[in-house]
């Protein structure tokens, strides 16, 4: 019996070389046995890092298999780190270089020849491959498309939604109920603004694991009203209460003659005041005054006057003592509950919103035969529930020994629940697994990531002895000065430590968080430089401006040292403060004498920047698809005549003078609205290269590369739909429109990105303006606590979404409160970590200085403040002006490298009309192009091809021919002809005997050459007798036929299958040839 594996948890602290340490796994078990490949599956969470674990693993195996010097010393480095870290499998150094020598090419040449069981992707990757492969069982419908963004979904919901809501008063009065909620916060009357605010909430997964019950419930408006009605009572019933008690208290104490001056505390939080406030309506809690009076009977100062001890004595005769206690027990007793159903008034109506609208997204799903890909951790977590032995590999056709799971700190709850299943089978098998993250870089819980996971709950789940905890300590990205100066500030002892006595709860501790935040560096990384500067605060955005005045000097004696702009990476929290950098660059920019514009470059990049609609040609492009979906607005044709002055380099000041309609007279080339009317028919992509070409749009160089990126997204979006103006337009403005340039890497610019987008980046000079953001939301920005886990007297809502505040730690949802009051300090302080550990060569921060900073410590600028006056004699201090200057190291001098000059396009090459391809877009074949076997059309063919790769047995011909009329391919008119025909096709003895299902059979397989080169057999058939290779012809009989089916059977035997037939069906004729 095998020994229980175990679940190896890397530690990786940034920099120090995750993916290295994932290689290094994979490889250990593939050069062990070169075939493992194939029983390992490695996940990610984004294409770009799958695409990068990819390259190093097979470049290593390349490496490894060389015969020369290289070679030798790949082997030698390799081998000891085998025998090092992975002694069970490599005990012996000697012979794990024998072994790696030999497996290497082995390895490499059976990943190359069979790429697709090569299963390193991401975690969205494999959920879809489980969702096909258990797409009956799931009920999805045949021939469902995947939708990998829910917002144009979403979108269209809404728009669904309010569309029909004046028929539906129960929805109507909630949707009233939350636009006046949020008017009350000083929002806008844009009502679908407000309504897709909150309806991404649809995607949490805290909604996603309500069961159906519940989402029925919280849909149903008579359930609604009676818990709103329930919770306006407890709220009532606490306030009147409380009202009516301190009513009492006050008539007491005044026809005592006692003043709210008389009471210990006066007007400070004494008895008489809080009475006096109660008895208006006041509900806050009382102080501790209040509670010196219940329990020492202490009303009055010991320096108080006979007359006074008397009347005091008189009222507490009357029964103020028994009003005080009464209203202490009141609120010791109800206050809970009382701010529970508070904090929910203004949002018991969300949850009615949510619920209609998920049931609508739903239906639009439905209608258009989507599949949201956001939905598949959900269903495969119902599918597997709590089963340890799930059935999944039957299904997908592979059994997984090691998974690997990448960026573990960014898993979600559903995403954990099925794997979690997966990894404890493996274990038992005696296989171990590896999971990587850092609970320091988990800045993604908005998108449901759950640090507690890494945290805690891995180890929960398999038990102590089954995790080993190994710590990445080593940085190898950053020089030695960075890495001393993050030691400092991230030690436990500092800016953790803040936290936890700012918090002041137990449960989670940062400093424990960051218990393994200290790092090495390494030889080659010496010196390194770190400046941080603190301007003082006068007011909220004051030293701001200061810190964007300093900016242009900053870059300009960073190039001096001969760092080029593309090296140099600005952070920053939110998108505007990045708007707020390249505009002040570029301001300076433009004042700059042409001297200064060669000594430094102050070309500058962000995400938003290089947004396809900021590209004039683009936005006329659209300007005109919107001409021919409504042609009498006046402001897209100014929007038209500003794109078209703008994209062809014309005179600016046009745009600002005269009347739209004239301007398009005047501007727009001739016939231009002819030349749009003769598009209303054509393809969509055809649409648009024609508007390029007739707008002379691919002339000018700046264009090119966004009009290519647009074409792109044209081509993509007609492929999955069909080819419908107003329908693209309606994407564009939902989801396309967000659709960016990709940047080169030969692109010369400095970059501006916010802290998110640059996790698992690095520059060389990394320069952080504004290191001063709030840890949690304030004003109408609060965010909603989701509570689950729902108290008596609220029971009957499965959910409740209070709005988070401080008050609610006091509630009975405090410790859901708490939990996430430390998530959000949590965020914010990993934040700060992930910005300050992205730099090589050079980090600076600019700070607001705590000396002028008022107000509370939930900030990373305050707990930065006070890491730093900690920080050791090694760094220096000094002041410049105003300023607070800390720093160590020195900037490096860098010598500038001569870089390869990018090739440029000089235009855009639009296809010529006669010699472009007609391509289908969605929509069914032309009935002329569908010829049946009479004509031998080549149309027919094809689409027969199509049908008879996805036919395994006989019984799969229907569900093939819904597919295809799903689809498009096949009109909805033609089903039971094409469903007769592929019956008789398939009737004939020898045919028949190919689809009964009595062996195992691939369609469309690849058969990869060592060339590189690849065959693809239309059907192979495996049985105990051997293997039946069948290619599908549907034209005239050719010699050239029978060399390819003969290859085929050539290639399987040379692969090691035994009796390998081949033969040709040439369906049409009805025959069968063997090769």
């Amino acid at each position: 019996m095998n020994s229980p594996g175990k679940l190896l948890k890397y530690s990786a602290s940034a920099g120090s070389g995750k993916t290295h340490a994932l290689t290094a796994f994979y490889l250990s078990r593939v050069l062990h046995d070169p075939g493992a490949y194939r029983r390992i599956l490695a996940v990610t969470f984004t294409n770009a890092a799958a695409a990068e674990m990819k390259r190093r693993i097979l470049k290593r195996l390349h490496l490894l298999g060389l015969e020369n010097e290289r070679g030798e010393k790949e082997r030698f480095e390799f081998a000891e780190y085998l025998c090092t870290f992975f002694p069970d499998l490599w005990p012996d150094k000697q012979s794990t270089l024998v072994t790696v020598r030999r497996n290497a090419p082995l390895a490499l040449g059976n990943i190359m020849q069979d790429y697709s069981r090569f299963t390193v992707g991401t975690i969205d990757s494999f959920f879809q491959r489980v969702i096909r492969a258990f797409a009956r069982e799931m009920d999805i419908p045949a021939g469902y498309e995947i939708e990998l963004e829910h917002q144009a979904l979403l979108s269209d919901a809404v728009d669904s939604l309010l569309a029909g809501v004046a028929g539906n008063k129960n929805l109507l009065d909630w949707i009233s109920s939350y636009v006046a909620s949020r008017l009350d916060d000083s929002k806008g009357w844009d009502i679908r603004h407000e309504i897709l605010g909150v309806a991404d909430q649809i995607f949490r997964e805290n909604f996603r694991q309500l069961s159906a019950e519940d989402r029925r419930k919280i849909s149903d408006y008579g359930v609604m009203e009676k818990y709103a009605s329930g919770v306006h009572a407890i709220r009532k019933r606490f306030e009147n209460e409380l009202r009516k008690l301190a009513a009492e208290g006050v008539r007491i104490f005044t026809e005592c003659g006692i003043t709210a001056d008389d009471f210990l505390s006066k007007s400070r939080g004494g008895v008489g005041e809080g009475l006096r406030k109660y008895a208006e309506g006041d509900t806050r809690k009382p102080g501790s005054a209040w509670k010196k009076a219940a329990d020492e009977g202490k009303y009055h100062a010991n320096t108080a006057g006979p007359e006074l001890k008397q009347a005091f004595d008189k009222a507490m005769t009357m029964g103020l003592g028994n009003v005080v206690t009464a209203i202490a027990g009141w609120f010791e007793k109800e206050y809970p509950i009382y701010v529970a159903a508070r904090a929910q008034l203004r949002t018991i109506h969300v949850i009615g919103i949510l619920g209609a609208i998920s049931e609508k997204v739903r239906e639009q799903a439905h209608d258009q035969n989507l599949f949201l890909l956001s939905d598949s951790g959900e269903l495969i977590s119902r599918l597997i529930a709590d089963d340890d032995t799930p059935f999944i590999y039957e299904k997908i056709g592979t059994v997984y020994d090691h998974y690997i799971i990448d960026e573990f700190q960014d898993t979600s709850r559903i995403q954990w629940n099925n794997f979690r299943p997966l990894i404890s089978e493996t274990l038992s098998r005696g296989k171990d697994n590896l999971v990587v993250g850092d609970v320091k870089q988990s800045i993604y819980r908005w998108r449901n990531s759950d640090w507690r996971i890494i945290y805690s709950e891995a180890a929960r789940a398999f038990g102590d002895e089954a995790v080993r905890t190994i710590p990445l300590n080593t940085n190898y990205r950053s020089r030695e000065n960075i890495i001393t100066f993050n030691n400092s500030i991230f030690s436990p002892d500092a800016v953790p430590a803040l936290c936890d006595d700012k918090l002041a709860f137990e449960g989670l501790k940062l400093s424990e968080v960051y218990s393994d935040s200290h790092q090495q560096g390494t030889e080659r990384m010496k010196g390194g430089f770190v400046q941080v500067t603190l301007y003082p605060k006068n007011d909220d955005e004051g030293w701001k401006e200061k810190v964007l005045h300093d900016l242009p000097s900053l870059i300009e004696k960073i190039q001096d040292h001969g760092y080029s702009a593309d090296e140099i990476l600005f952070l920053c929290r939110t998108n505007d403060e990045g708007k707020q950098i390249i505009s002040r660059i570029l301001e300076h920019s433009a004042s700059c004498t042409p001297e200064q514009l060669r000594k430094c470059n102050y070309e500058i990049t962000s995400g938003e920047s290089l947004l396809l609609e900021r590209n004039p040609a683009v936005t006329l492009i659209i300007a005109c698809l919107r001409h021919l979906t409504d042609p009498s607005s006046r402001i897209n044709r100014s929007q038209m005549v500003r794109s078209y002055i703008l994209a062809t380099g014309g005179n600016e000041q046009q745009i600002y003078s005269g009347d739209a309609t004239e301007m398009t007279a005047e501007s727009l080339p001739e016939g231009w609205e002819e030349m749009l009317n003769s598009f209303r028919n054509s393809s969509l992509f055809s649409a648009t290269e024609n508007m390029i070409r007739f707008f002379r749009l691919g002339e000018n160089k700046d264009n090119i590369a966004y009009i290519s990126s647009f074409q792109d997204a044209v081509l993509e979006w007609s492929g999955r739909h069909s080819s419908d103006i107003s329908g693209f337009v309606r994407w564009w403005d939902d989801e396309g429109c967000k659709a960016t340039l990709s940047q080169s890497d030969m692109q010369e610019a400095m970059r501006v990105m916010t802290i998110h987008k640059a996790k698992g980046l690095q520059g060389r000079v990394v320069i952080i303006p504004f290191a001063s953001w709030d840890f949690s939301k304030g004003g109408f920005n609060r965010s909603l606590l989701w509570v689950t886990d729902v108290p008596p007297p609220f029971e009957p809502m499965p959910v409740v979404l209070p709005e988070m505040s401080r008050s609610l730690e006091e509630s009975l949802f405090a410790a859901e409160a708490r939990m996430e009051r430390a998530s959000d300090w949590l965020d914010g302080v990993n934040l700060l970590y992930v910005a300050f550990t992205r730099a090589v060569d050079a980090l600076y921060v600019m700070a607001p200085d705590a000396a002028s900073t008022s107000g509370g410590s939930g900030n990373s600028g305050s707990l930065l403040n006070e890491a730093l006056a900690a920080l050791p004699d090694t760094f220096i201090r000094r002041e410049e002006e105003s300023l607070k200057i800390i720093e160590i190291g020195e900037l490096p001098a860098v010598v500038r490298e001569q870089r390869e000059q990018p090739i440029e396009m000089s235009r855009y090459t639009v296809s010529e009309p006669r010699g472009s391809l007609r391509l289908r877009t969605g929509g069914a074949l032309p009935q002329d192009d569908l010829k049946l076997e009479e004509t031998g059309g080549r149309a027919y063919g094809i689409m027969m091809h199509e049908l008879l790769s996805r036919i395994t047995t006989t019984e799969d011909i229907e569900e093939a021919v819904d597919h295809a009329c799903a689809t498009g391919m096949l009109p909805l008119t033609r089903r039971d002809e094409i469903t007769g025909r592929l019956r008789h096709m398939l009737s004939s003895e020898q045919v028949r005997n190919w689809f009964n299902g009595s062996r195992t059979v691939m369609t469309e397989a690849s058969i990869i050459l060592p060339t590189g080169a690849a065959r693809r057999p239309d059907r192979i058939m495996i049985s105990s007798d051997g293997v039946t290779v069948v290619d599908y012809k549907f034209g005239e009989e050719s010699s050239r036929h029978r060399q390819q089916a003969a290859s085929y059977r050539d290639l399987l035997t040379q692969m090691g299958y035994a009796n390998v037939r081949s033969y040709l069906w040439y369906v049409m004729k009805e025959t069968i040839e063997e090769a």
